[in-house]
């Protein structure tokens, strides 16, 4: 069974510290904020609560723009590829299959990192929500690994391409 953490509790999303960009610009923003609002507030209390708000929507803010821009660069990445394998069944070129299995890679690359996202969400879930790890854990991962739909080229030989022609 598991068990309901109470509403009001929060967590952080642990991925975001594992990104060096995010904590060099929370460091800097809850510098700013501070700086200006020590000297407003004089509750602790009061400080302290709208601090944790802010951490909280920077986070949001923050994760929300770091999603935006990788699915841009996915977007951007299928667009590429897709005319690059256009223009290689018109015309072979070997410059252009060397871009496209670069490209190929780049974008297997952007798709395992989804892959450890989803499964580090599914870990970060089971410690907070379970009680009993191991059959709680299996569970979920089955569950997770039937719903994600993990894209991956399967093209690694350029040759592969003209077979198909």
């Amino acid at each position: 069974m598991l068990r309901q953490r109470p509403p009001d509790l929060k967590h952080i999303n642990t991925y975001l510290l594992a990104n060096s960009g995010f904590l060099s610009s929370l460091r800097v923003q809850l510098k700013d904020f501070l700086d200006i609002n020590t000297k407003e507030c004089s509750n602790p209390q009061v400080l302290w609560e709208a601090t944790k708000c802010f951490i909280r929507g920077f986070c949001i803010s923050f994760s929300s723009t770091l999603a935006k821009t990788k699915a841009l660069q996915i977007t951007n990445l299928e667009n590429r590829i897709e005319s690059l394998e256009n223009l290689q069944k018109h015309s072979f070129s070997d410059d252009q299959s060397t871009m496209l299995a670069s490209l190929n890679d780049e974008y297997n690359t952007m798709a395992l990192s989804k892959a450890e996202l989803i499964l580090h969400i599914t870990r970060q879930k089971y410690y907070f929500e379970s009680e009993r790890p191991s059959h709680l854990l299996a569970l979920m991962l089955k569950e997770c690994e039937t719903k994600a739909h993990i894209p991956a080229r399967l093209i690694h030989r350029p040759s592969y391409i003209l077979n198909i022609l």
